[in-house]
């Protein structure tokens, strides 16, 4: 396993904005995120989000990504 620098993993690491839930979000390569199930759900019982909206800050300037497809 490869050691990640300070500095990787705060650009990896962002924000996960699902309806009104927000949770973090770890970016593990240039298309996949991963964060844990109850950041997406939405209403009891159990519906879970099919889209939300990654923040990332990278050297400084703010990126924003709209994730298109949620495995659950």
């Amino acid at each position: 396993m490869q050691k990640i620098d300070r500095d990787r993993l705060d650009e990896n690491t962002g924000q996960i904005e699902c309806g009104e839930e927000i949770g973090t979000v770890f970016l593990i390569d240039k298309e996949t995120a991963i964060t844990v199930k109850h950041c997406l759900l939405i209403e009891k019982p159990e519906t879970y989000a099919k889209n939300a909206v990654l923040h990332f800050s990278v050297k400084d300037e703010e990126k924003t990504v709209n994730a298109k497809r949620i495995l659950l």
